[in-house]
């Protein structure tokens, strides 16, 4: 069970990191809050490390300051300064996002055959917690994620999705558009909006799973949804 000194400091340093790229960006703790759906003092407190932020939250806050998530799980040099576009919607992709973590995790825990209970015994959370987090009702912190998917034997790289919320939106390239001209307008239309990016590769990265894995998935969600 990793030590509450330990989850300070990890803390501490993912809200150093945090604050850098957020004055790097010229974004203010009000911008970074809207984002998260959060209370500014929300969002001071996780620069001060006195709070824990979740994978998700971490990759919406990099899409937004415009730097690699691996920026804030580790080191790493601020790009230059971006021209300012529209966000895409960071709180519908943050609940996807949670869903599908959970369902990995779950995934995980069945494929060891190991109960909820088994898992919890060496975390500092309750099985009943742990049900909530795989059915992606529930945050679980950075450090909380490192420990779980340790504790499963899931390498921490298969719960990243960097593609899902990309460093930077480009404009869309309309000289290449011509060849869709047999899709659907309304197709058309939602292709061509940046901001619509994020669920594109959604299904791009949903599209190269594996069967089993997109079945699980799947099903997963229609259960948390009906």
């Amino acid at each position: 069970m990793i030590s509450e000194e330990a989850v300070l400091i990890r803390n501490k340093i993912t809200g150093v990191l945090l604050r850098g790229a957020r004055l790097h960006a010229k974004k203010s703790v009000q911008e970074c809050a809207e984002a998260l759906s959060s209370d500014p003092e929300f969002v001071v407190r996780a620069e001060e490390g006195e709070e824990g932020l979740t994978l998700p939250q971490l990759e919406t806050l990099a899409h937004l300051l415009q730097v690699p998530l691996s920026d804030f799980l580790g080191e790493g040099e601020l790009p230059p300064d971006q021209d300012h576009r529209e966000p895409p919607p960071y709180e519908n992709i943050r609940t996807l996002r949670r869903k599908i973590i959970g369902v990995l995790l779950r995934q995980a825990r069945l494929e060891a055959d190991r109960t909820p209970e088994d898992v919890t015994s060496r975390l500092s959370m309750t099985p009943e917690r742990l049900e909530h987090v795989e059915l992606g009702e529930e945050r679980i912190t950075l450090v909380e994620l490192e420990e779980l998917s340790k504790t499963l034997g899931l390498a921490f790289d298969d719960l990243i999705s960097e593609d899902l919320m990309p460093p930077s939106l480009h404009e869309p390239d309309n000289h290449g558009l011509p060849q869709l001209g047999h899709l659907p307008s309304d197709i058309q239309a939602f292709i061509k909006e940046p901001i619509n990016l994020p669920y594109l590769q959604i299904a791009m990265n949903l599209s190269q799973m594996p069967s089993d894995r997109l079945r699980l998935i799947a099903s997963g969600l229609l259960e948390i949804t009906y």
